[in-house]
């Protein structure tokens, strides 16, 4: 990536997660829309391929159906009850302003406030100063987002003001930060946009900080089961060592938080660091600035 040139991918920089994140996201839809558009044209009962962009939903995208947002921008008029639909696009990446949320966080102290609270907070205040312009009456209205399609990966990106918070900020978001997230306190969902589940809850699995131009990453890890043996006997009747079974990360086999742990990567080191509390308290202790959350939907 360094090697392209420019000034997007200047190493040892806080955006370098989230470059990587868009390259990625947009390699896996261009690359899926290019096999689809051989399969169309190999077909003469197939749809036609999308002509939109990379920002335009398609839901024969890969990249589009797991990872990103599908986000209608609208208006309803308080005056005349006029809805007016101002854009429709993917969002693969939700962004949250790291100060507007110090600002919920601060506001809720005194409240046991979900994360979903917080995010849906910084939304009103991320909206601010968006209203348009009624095209029936001419009334100014507030701009609103109701979100069509939920991914099985959210992908949130914490925008800081600065390269080196301060070590009390760092410890409000890092706080703030919430294991589990109910989209619909976030957005507005549009009837069956989680699927015929219907459910909205996600849950967080990896965490990439930024201090000092290093990166550090928390992942939820998948442990060894408890109920495994240690030891097995063989057709001989002696005792051999058995191999630990390890869960695999598919959602319905690690569906609650007990069935693992978060660990640490550090350049080519592992730690195992434990219960989600252990790695806030090592973001406050090392002023670690959480810049990508992934969360799961359950």
């Amino acid at each position: 990536l360094a090697a392209c040139g420019g000034d997007a991918f200047k190493l040892r920089e806080m955006s370098d997660a989230s470059e990587v994140m868009h390259v990625l996201y947009e390699s896996l839809h261009r690359t899926f829309s290019k096999k689809r558009e051989v399969a169309d044209a190999s077909s003469a009962d197939a749809p036609p391929s999308s002509k939109g962009g990379l920002d335009e939903y398609d839901q024969m995208s890969l990249a589009h159906a797991e990872l990103a947002l599908d986000v209608e921008q609208y208006t309803q008029c308080r005056s005349c009850g006029a809805v007016e639909t101002h854009l429709r696009y993917a969002k693969p990446f939700h962004l949250v302003h790291a100060q507007l949320l110090r600002n919920a966080k601060e506001s809720a102290r005194s409240r046991d406030t979900s994360f979903g609270s917080l995010l849906g907070a910084v939304e009103i205040q991320q909206k601010q100063g968006t209203d348009r312009t009624c095209s029936s009456c001419q009334h100014l209205n507030p701009v609103s987002e109701r979100v069509h399609h939920a991914p099985s990966c959210l992908s949130l990106l914490v925008c800081w003001e600065t390269q080196r918070a301060p070590t009390s900020d760092v410890a409000t978001v890092a706080s703030s930060l919430g294991l589990e997230l109910e989209l619909k306190e976030v957005f507005d969902l549009a009837p069956g946009a989680c699927g015929k589940d219907g459910g909205s809850a996600y849950r967080l699995r990896a965490v990439a900080c930024y201090a000092g131009s290093h990166y550090k990453a928390f992942c939820w890890q998948p442990m060894v089961q408890a109920s495994a043996p240690a030891v097995a006997d063989d057709e001989s009747g002696e005792s051999i060592a058995r191999k630990p079974r390890i869960l695999t990360a598919r959602r319905e086999t690690c569906a609650t938080l007990e069935d693992g742990k978060w660990t640490c990567f550090n350049d080519d080191v592992s730690t195992v660091i434990g219960e989600w509390s252990e790695v806030v308290a090592q973001m406050k202790r090392e002023s670690l600035q959480p810049l990508v959350l992934f969360y799961e939907r359950s």
